[in-house]
C-alpha cells in the first residue's frame, strides 16, 4: 500500500478482538480517530449475555416458526399452482387430459416449491443484523474492520485496534486477498 504515488487505494484492516465489549471499544476508538461509522464493521455475539438455555429457546422458536411458515406456504403454493396449470391449459390450449393433468402437476409443483423457499426465508427476518461470534478452537472472538485509504489511516487504524485489545490485524485488498507488504 503507497502513498508515494498519490493513487487512493481501498483496504480493509481486520482484528480479532477478545469479546464483544473489547469490539465495542474498538469501533469508539475507531470513530474518535476519525473513521465515519460506514467503514467500519463489527461481528460479534450480539446476544452474549443470554444464558445458553435461553438461546437454545430462541433458537427452537425460529425453526418451529421457519418450518410451520414452509409446510403451510408449500402447500398453499402448490394447490394454486395446480389450479392456475389447469385453468391456464383448459383455457389457452386444446390439450387432452393427459395435457392438462401434466401442467396441474407442474403447476403444483414450481408453486410450491418457490412458495416454500420465500416462506421459509421470510419466517427468518430479524429487525437487528445478524451477528454471531467467529470461534477459533475453545475461545470466542469479535471481528472489528476499518476500510482504510492511506498508509496514515493504516497506521491510525492499527493503533486504535491495539489500544482496543486487538490480538490480531490483518490488511486485505479490495479483492480480499491479504496484503503483506504493509
Amino acid at each position: 500500500m503507497s502513498d508515494s504515488q498519490g493513487v487512493p487505494s481501498s483496504y480493509k484492516a481486520v482484528a480479532a478482538l477478545p469479546s464483544v465489549e473489547a469490539a465495542r471499544r474498538a469501533t469508539e476508538e475507531l470513530r474518535r480517530a476519525g473513521f465515519p461509522g460506514e467503514r467500519l464493521s463489527l461481528s460479534t455475539e450480539s446476544l452474549a449475555e443470554l444464558p445458553e438455555p435461553e438461546r437454545r429457546a430462541r433458537d427452537a422458536r425460529i425453526g418451529k416458526r421457519t418450518r410451520a411458515a414452509t409446510w403451510t406456504w408449500a402447500l398453499i403454493g402448490a394447490v394454486l399452482g395446480a389450479v392456475l396449470g389447469i385453468v391456464g391449459t383448459i383455457l389457452f390450449t386444446d390439450a387432452g387430459l393427459t395435457g392438462i393433468a401434466t401442467a396441474g402437476v407442474a403447476g403444483a409443483v414450481l408453486f410450491g416449491i418457490v412458495a416454500a423457499l420465500v416462506a421459509g426465508y421470510g419466517s427468518l427476518r430479524d429487525e437487528r443484523p445478524s451477528e454471531s461470534p467467529v470461534v477459533t478452537g475453545d475461545e470466542s472472538r469479535s471481528i472489528v474492520g476499518v476500510s482504510v485509504e492511506t498508509r496514515e489511516e493504516l497506521d491510525r487504524a492499527k493503533t486504535a485496534l491495539r489500544s482496543s485489545g486487538a490480538s490480531a490485524i490483518e490488511v486485505f485488498d479490495q479483492a480480499g486477498n491479504p496484503v503483506d507488504a504493509i
